[in-house]
Protein backbone atom coordinates (compact mmCIF):
# COMPACT_ATOMS: atom_id res chain seq x y z
CA UNK A 1 0.00 0.00 0.00
CA UNK A 2 1.07 3.29 -1.00
CA UNK A 3 2.08 5.80 1.95
CA UNK A 4 -0.33 8.44 0.58
CA UNK A 5 -3.29 6.27 -0.01
CA UNK A 6 -2.40 4.61 3.73
CA UNK A 7 -2.09 8.01 5.35
CA UNK A 8 -5.25 9.24 3.68
CA UNK A 9 -6.95 5.98 5.38
CA UNK A 10 -5.68 6.50 8.31
CA UNK A 11 -6.72 10.06 9.08
CA UNK A 12 -10.10 8.73 7.30
CA UNK A 13 -10.76 6.71 10.36
CA UNK A 14 -9.35 8.62 12.91
CA UNK A 15 -11.77 11.73 11.91
CA UNK A 16 -14.79 9.54 11.34
CA UNK A 17 -14.23 7.75 14.55
CA UNK A 18 -14.03 11.15 16.54
CA UNK A 19 -17.80 12.01 15.32
CA UNK A 20 -18.85 9.05 16.72
CA UNK A 21 -21.19 9.47 20.06
CA UNK A 22 -19.67 7.83 23.15
CA UNK A 23 -22.06 4.59 22.64
CA UNK A 24 -20.80 3.74 19.31
CA UNK A 25 -16.99 4.11 20.01
CA UNK A 26 -16.80 0.45 21.57
CA UNK A 27 -17.68 -1.57 18.42
CA UNK A 28 -19.04 1.03 15.20
CA UNK A 29 -19.57 -0.05 12.08
CA UNK A 30 -17.76 -0.44 8.92
CA UNK A 31 -20.84 1.43 7.20
CA UNK A 32 -21.22 4.32 10.67
CA UNK A 33 -17.42 5.33 9.61
CA UNK A 34 -17.19 5.08 6.17
CA UNK A 35 -18.85 6.40 3.33
CA UNK A 36 -20.60 3.99 0.31
CA UNK A 37 -19.46 0.95 1.81
CA UNK A 38 -21.39 -2.23 0.78
CA UNK A 39 -20.07 -5.48 0.79
CA UNK A 40 -18.54 -4.92 4.27
CA UNK A 41 -22.27 -3.84 6.09
CA UNK A 42 -22.19 -4.52 9.23
CA UNK A 43 -18.24 -5.84 9.76
CA UNK A 44 -16.87 -3.75 12.80
CA UNK A 45 -14.92 -0.47 11.58
CA UNK A 46 -11.65 -1.82 12.89
CA UNK A 47 -11.73 -4.21 10.47
CA UNK A 48 -11.78 -2.38 7.43
CA UNK A 49 -8.54 -1.38 6.74
CA UNK A 50 -6.85 -4.71 7.21
CA UNK A 51 -9.18 -6.39 5.49
CA UNK A 52 -8.14 -4.08 2.07
CA UNK A 53 -4.66 -5.05 3.24
CA UNK A 54 -4.98 -8.37 2.81
CA UNK A 55 -6.61 -7.73 -0.50
CA UNK A 56 -3.86 -6.00 -1.58
CA UNK A 57 -1.13 -8.28 -0.08
CA UNK A 58 -3.04 -11.40 -1.59
CA UNK A 59 -3.17 -9.61 -5.27
CA UNK A 60 -0.30 -8.15 -4.83
CA UNK A 61 -1.57 -4.20 -5.78
CA UNK A 62 -1.49 -0.62 -4.27
CA UNK A 63 -5.53 0.63 -3.31
CA UNK A 64 -5.52 2.59 -6.44
CA UNK A 65 -6.07 -0.42 -8.09
CA UNK A 66 -9.24 -0.43 -7.06
CA UNK A 67 -9.93 3.56 -5.82
CA UNK A 68 -9.22 6.85 -7.01
CA UNK A 69 -8.76 10.11 -5.33
CA UNK A 70 -11.83 10.02 -4.12
CA UNK A 71 -12.32 6.39 -2.13
CA UNK A 72 -15.82 6.10 -1.72
CA UNK A 73 -16.63 6.52 -5.75
CA UNK A 74 -17.14 3.80 -7.74
CA UNK A 75 -15.61 4.72 -10.81
CA UNK A 76 -13.08 2.03 -10.99
CA UNK A 77 -14.55 -1.40 -12.00
CA UNK A 78 -11.92 -3.21 -9.92
CA UNK A 79 -13.71 -1.87 -6.90
CA UNK A 80 -17.36 -3.40 -8.06
CA UNK A 81 -15.33 -6.62 -9.73
CA UNK A 82 -14.36 -6.77 -5.82
CA UNK A 83 -17.56 -6.37 -4.26
CA UNK A 84 -18.71 -9.24 -6.37
CA UNK A 85 -16.06 -11.36 -5.53
CA UNK A 86 -15.94 -10.55 -1.57
CA UNK A 87 -19.74 -11.85 -1.91
CA UNK A 88 -18.60 -14.59 -4.23
CA UNK A 89 -16.02 -15.87 -1.24
CA UNK A 90 -18.77 -15.82 1.69
CA UNK A 91 -20.97 -17.76 -0.16
CA UNK A 92 -18.53 -20.40 -0.79
CA UNK A 93 -17.30 -20.43 2.62
CA UNK A 94 -20.80 -20.52 3.98
CA UNK A 95 -22.11 -23.25 1.31
CA UNK A 96 -19.37 -25.55 1.09
CA UNK A 97 -17.55 -25.00 5.01
CA UNK A 98 -20.12 -23.88 6.85
CA UNK A 99 -18.89 -20.49 7.44
CA UNK A 100 -15.72 -20.76 8.21
CA UNK A 101 -12.54 -18.93 6.28
CA UNK A 102 -11.19 -21.86 3.87
CA UNK A 103 -11.40 -20.18 1.00
CA UNK A 104 -9.68 -16.15 0.61
CA UNK A 105 -8.57 -14.22 -2.09
CA UNK A 106 -5.53 -15.89 -1.90
CA UNK A 107 -6.71 -18.89 -2.72
CA UNK A 108 -7.11 -17.99 -6.37
CA UNK A 109 -5.15 -15.03 -6.72
CA UNK A 110 -1.94 -16.43 -4.69
CA UNK A 111 -0.14 -13.29 -5.49
CA UNK A 112 -1.54 -11.88 -8.59
CA UNK A 113 -4.39 -9.24 -9.98
CA UNK A 114 -5.09 -12.02 -12.12
CA UNK A 115 -6.08 -15.78 -11.54
CA UNK A 116 -4.65 -19.23 -12.69
CA UNK A 117 -6.99 -21.41 -14.54
CA UNK A 118 -4.87 -24.17 -14.22
CA UNK A 119 -1.83 -26.07 -13.15
CA UNK A 120 1.76 -23.59 -13.51
CA UNK A 121 4.91 -24.61 -13.79
CA UNK A 122 8.14 -23.17 -11.88
CA UNK A 123 9.92 -21.69 -15.00
CA UNK A 124 6.75 -20.29 -16.87
CA UNK A 125 3.93 -18.60 -16.41
CA UNK A 126 1.48 -16.35 -18.84
CA UNK A 127 1.30 -14.20 -15.56
CA UNK A 128 4.94 -12.87 -15.98
CA UNK A 129 4.42 -12.12 -19.74
CA UNK A 130 5.07 -8.51 -19.54
CA UNK A 131 2.27 -7.02 -22.48
CA UNK A 132 3.39 -3.19 -22.24
CA UNK A 133 5.94 -1.30 -24.52
CA UNK A 134 6.74 -1.06 -27.95
CA UNK A 135 5.07 -3.94 -30.07
CA UNK A 136 7.15 -6.11 -32.22
CA UNK A 137 5.87 -7.26 -35.63
CA UNK A 138 5.91 -10.91 -35.53
CA UNK A 139 7.39 -11.62 -38.96
CA UNK A 140 10.33 -9.63 -37.88
CA UNK A 141 11.03 -11.94 -35.07
CA UNK A 142 11.02 -15.08 -37.39
CA UNK A 143 13.49 -13.17 -39.53
CA UNK A 144 15.80 -12.58 -36.77
CA UNK A 145 15.35 -16.35 -35.45
CA UNK A 146 15.91 -17.30 -38.82
CA UNK A 147 19.02 -14.95 -38.97
CA UNK A 148 20.11 -16.73 -35.49
CA UNK A 149 19.76 -20.24 -37.29
CA UNK A 150 22.18 -19.59 -40.25
CA UNK A 151 22.25 -22.42 -43.14
CA UNK A 152 19.78 -24.63 -44.18
CA UNK A 153 20.10 -28.14 -43.21
CA UNK A 154 18.59 -31.11 -45.62
CA UNK A 155 18.91 -33.14 -42.34
CA UNK A 156 20.87 -33.92 -39.28
CA UNK A 157 21.43 -36.78 -37.29
CA UNK A 158 22.49 -36.20 -33.31
CA UNK A 159 22.84 -38.69 -30.78
CA UNK A 160 23.35 -38.99 -27.16
CA UNK A 161 21.17 -39.84 -24.07
CA UNK A 162 17.18 -39.53 -23.06
CA UNK A 163 16.47 -38.70 -19.90
CA UNK A 164 12.92 -39.06 -17.69
CA UNK A 165 11.42 -42.02 -19.77
CA UNK A 166 12.65 -44.72 -17.43
CA UNK A 167 15.90 -45.77 -17.19
CA UNK A 168 18.70 -43.54 -18.94
CA UNK A 169 18.60 -44.65 -22.77
CA UNK A 170 20.92 -44.26 -25.77
CA UNK A 171 19.33 -41.67 -28.06
CA UNK A 172 19.13 -41.15 -32.30
CA UNK A 173 17.35 -38.25 -33.51
CA UNK A 174 17.23 -38.13 -37.06
CA UNK A 175 15.66 -34.57 -38.53
CA UNK A 176 14.43 -34.00 -42.42
CA UNK A 177 13.67 -30.60 -43.59
CA UNK A 178 11.14 -29.14 -43.52
CA UNK A 179 9.70 -31.17 -39.50
CA UNK A 180 10.18 -35.00 -40.25
CA UNK A 181 12.15 -36.80 -37.79
CA UNK A 182 12.69 -40.20 -36.48
CA UNK A 183 13.21 -40.27 -32.45
CA UNK A 184 14.99 -43.86 -31.50
CA UNK A 185 15.19 -43.97 -27.87
CA UNK A 186 14.42 -47.01 -24.99
CA UNK A 187 13.87 -49.15 -27.31
CA UNK A 188 11.18 -47.74 -29.36
CA UNK A 189 10.89 -45.62 -32.22
CA UNK A 190 8.65 -42.59 -32.40
CA UNK A 191 8.51 -40.62 -35.96
CA UNK A 192 6.69 -37.89 -38.33
CA UNK A 193 6.77 -38.25 -42.30
CA UNK A 194 5.08 -34.95 -42.69
CA UNK A 195 1.48 -36.67 -42.47
CA UNK A 196 1.93 -39.84 -40.13
CA UNK A 197 2.61 -39.62 -36.83
CA UNK A 198 3.69 -43.51 -35.56
CA UNK A 199 5.24 -45.42 -33.37
CA UNK A 200 7.28 -48.72 -33.12
CA UNK A 201 7.46 -51.51 -30.30
CA UNK A 202 8.96 -54.51 -30.28
CA UNK A 203 9.24 -54.85 -34.16
CA UNK A 204 5.48 -53.67 -34.82
CA UNK A 205 4.69 -50.28 -36.01
CA UNK A 206 1.34 -48.43 -36.15
CA UNK A 207 -0.10 -45.17 -36.96
CA UNK A 208 -1.15 -42.69 -34.00
CA UNK A 209 -4.82 -40.86 -33.43
CA UNK A 210 -4.52 -37.47 -33.18
CA UNK A 211 -4.57 -36.83 -29.84
CA UNK A 212 -1.56 -39.39 -29.65
CA UNK A 213 0.08 -37.83 -32.34
CA UNK A 214 0.05 -34.21 -30.63
CA UNK A 215 2.32 -35.80 -27.94
CA UNK A 216 4.80 -37.75 -30.04
CA UNK A 217 5.28 -34.79 -32.41
CA UNK A 218 6.04 -32.33 -29.09
CA UNK A 219 9.05 -34.11 -28.86
CA UNK A 220 10.26 -34.02 -32.62
CA UNK A 221 9.46 -30.50 -33.86
CA UNK A 222 12.10 -28.51 -35.03
CA UNK A 223 12.29 -25.03 -36.24
CA UNK A 224 15.38 -24.06 -39.01
CA UNK A 225 13.13 -22.47 -41.64
CA UNK A 226 10.27 -20.35 -42.34
CA UNK A 227 8.24 -23.41 -43.50
CA UNK A 228 8.61 -24.97 -40.02
CA UNK A 229 7.51 -21.30 -38.61
CA UNK A 230 4.86 -20.98 -41.03
CA UNK A 231 2.88 -24.61 -40.09
CA UNK A 232 2.10 -23.89 -36.65
CA UNK A 233 -0.22 -20.73 -37.92
CA UNK A 234 -0.37 -17.25 -37.45
CA UNK A 235 1.82 -16.24 -34.76
CA UNK A 236 1.56 -12.51 -32.83
CA UNK A 237 3.67 -10.90 -30.59
CA UNK A 238 2.31 -10.66 -27.03
CA UNK A 239 4.83 -9.28 -25.18
CA UNK A 240 8.09 -10.14 -23.48
CA UNK A 241 9.60 -12.09 -20.64
CA UNK A 242 13.35 -13.01 -18.82
CA UNK A 243 14.24 -16.79 -19.37
CA UNK A 244 17.19 -17.32 -16.51
CA UNK A 245 17.47 -13.41 -16.57
CA UNK A 246 17.71 -13.16 -20.34
CA UNK A 247 15.45 -11.10 -22.22
CA UNK A 248 12.97 -12.82 -24.41
CA UNK A 249 9.84 -11.63 -27.06
CA UNK A 250 6.83 -13.57 -26.98
CA UNK A 251 4.79 -14.62 -30.10
CA UNK A 252 1.74 -16.76 -29.29
CA UNK A 253 -0.49 -19.01 -32.45
CA UNK A 254 -3.90 -20.07 -31.24
CA UNK A 255 -7.71 -17.72 -30.42
CA UNK A 256 -8.10 -17.59 -26.96
CA UNK A 257 -11.07 -19.85 -27.09
CA UNK A 258 -9.22 -22.75 -29.38
CA UNK A 259 -8.38 -25.82 -27.47
CA UNK A 260 -4.26 -25.69 -27.66
CA UNK A 261 -2.34 -21.97 -27.39
CA UNK A 262 1.23 -22.16 -27.84
CA UNK A 263 3.78 -19.32 -26.87
CA UNK A 264 7.02 -19.18 -28.68
CA UNK A 265 9.91 -17.89 -26.77
CA UNK A 266 13.04 -16.14 -28.79
CA UNK A 267 15.74 -14.79 -27.20
CA UNK A 268 16.15 -11.22 -27.58
CA UNK A 269 19.68 -11.08 -28.39
CA UNK A 270 20.42 -13.89 -30.39
CA UNK A 271 16.67 -14.47 -32.06
CA UNK A 272 17.07 -18.24 -31.21
CA UNK A 273 14.11 -20.31 -30.24
CA UNK A 274 14.42 -20.78 -26.21
CA UNK A 275 10.77 -21.96 -25.24
CA UNK A 276 7.15 -22.82 -26.52
CA UNK A 277 5.33 -23.02 -24.17
CA UNK A 278 1.61 -24.87 -25.02
CA UNK A 279 -1.60 -24.44 -23.28
CA UNK A 280 -3.92 -27.63 -24.29
CA UNK A 281 -7.46 -26.36 -23.06
CA UNK A 282 -9.92 -29.32 -20.37
CA UNK A 283 -13.37 -29.02 -19.39
CA UNK A 284 -11.53 -28.50 -15.62
CA UNK A 285 -9.21 -26.50 -17.18
CA UNK A 286 -5.61 -25.31 -18.77
CA UNK A 287 -2.84 -28.13 -19.12
CA UNK A 288 0.19 -26.23 -19.23
CA UNK A 289 3.79 -27.85 -20.81
CA UNK A 290 6.56 -26.58 -21.93
CA UNK A 291 9.28 -27.58 -24.36
CA UNK A 292 13.07 -25.49 -23.75
CA UNK A 293 16.20 -25.23 -25.96
CA UNK A 294 19.55 -24.89 -25.28
CA UNK A 295 23.14 -25.22 -25.54
CA UNK A 296 22.94 -24.21 -29.42
CA UNK A 297 25.74 -25.43 -31.65
CA UNK A 298 26.65 -24.81 -35.07
CA UNK A 299 26.31 -28.33 -36.78
CA UNK A 300 27.31 -27.92 -40.55
CA UNK A 301 25.55 -24.08 -41.73
CA UNK A 302 23.01 -24.10 -38.53
CA UNK A 303 22.72 -23.49 -35.03
CA UNK A 304 21.11 -26.94 -33.37
CA UNK A 305 19.95 -26.97 -29.68
CA UNK A 306 22.41 -29.92 -27.91
CA UNK A 307 19.22 -29.89 -25.22
CA UNK A 308 15.37 -30.09 -25.31
CA UNK A 309 13.91 -30.52 -21.99
CA UNK A 310 9.80 -31.50 -21.97
CA UNK A 311 8.08 -30.46 -18.83
CA UNK A 312 4.11 -31.58 -18.45
CA UNK A 313 4.02 -30.95 -15.00
CA UNK A 314 3.68 -33.97 -13.90
CA UNK A 315 6.94 -35.21 -15.56
CA UNK A 316 10.54 -34.00 -17.11
CA UNK A 317 12.23 -35.69 -19.66
CA UNK A 318 15.57 -34.28 -21.28
CA UNK A 319 17.07 -34.91 -24.66
CA UNK A 320 20.90 -34.65 -24.01
CA UNK A 321 23.03 -34.43 -27.17
CA UNK A 322 26.65 -35.24 -27.27
CA UNK A 323 27.15 -35.31 -31.40
CA UNK A 324 25.74 -34.14 -34.39
CA UNK A 325 26.27 -35.33 -38.18
CA UNK A 326 25.18 -32.75 -40.75
CA UNK A 327 23.17 -33.93 -43.94
CA UNK A 328 23.67 -37.63 -43.54
CA UNK A 329 22.72 -39.63 -46.96
CA UNK A 330 19.03 -41.02 -45.67
CA UNK A 331 16.60 -43.51 -47.82
CA UNK A 332 13.34 -41.54 -49.54
CA UNK A 333 11.40 -43.81 -47.22
CA UNK A 334 13.35 -43.29 -43.49
CA UNK A 335 10.73 -41.24 -42.20
CA UNK A 336 8.06 -43.04 -43.73
CA UNK A 337 5.58 -46.33 -41.69
CA UNK A 338 6.98 -49.32 -42.06
CA UNK A 339 6.16 -51.75 -44.32
CA UNK A 340 2.93 -53.55 -42.67
CA UNK A 341 2.50 -50.44 -40.13
CA UNK A 342 -0.87 -50.76 -38.92
CA UNK A 343 -3.07 -47.52 -40.36
CA UNK A 344 -5.99 -45.79 -38.00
Amino acid sequence: MKVQHLFFALTLSITSFAALKPSQQDEPLAEQVYKNIKSMKGMPASEVIPAMKFMGASLKVDCDFCHGDDYASDEKGAKIETRHMIEMQKEINTKNFKGKLEVTCFTCHNGSPSVAHGPSLASMSRRTIERGGTPVVAADVIKKALAGVGGELKAVTLTGTAKGFGPDSPLTITQGAPNKFLNVFGGRRYAFDGTVTWIESDGKAAALPADQAKQVQSFGRFFRSEQAFASVGNLRFVGRDKINGKDVVVLRVGAQSAKVTEDFYFDATTGLLTRIGTYTSTFLGNLPAQTDFSDYRKVGEAMVPFKMTHNDGSQLYEFLIDKAVANPTLAADFFSLPKGGTTN
